[in-house]
């Protein structure tokens, strides 16, 4: 949930390369959420 407002800021801050980092953050998250669903 506290991810969403990231989101909308990481998108404003996309030439920072900020948007590419929260972008590897989530999908880690969600990689580790699949291997403890298993």
């Amino acid at each position: 949930m506290a991810v969403l407002p990231i989101w909308g800021f990481a998108d404003e801050a996309e030439t920072g390369g900020l948007h590419d980092l929260m972008a590897e953050a989530v999908t880690a998250a969600k990689q580790r959420s699949l291997e403890l669903g298993q």
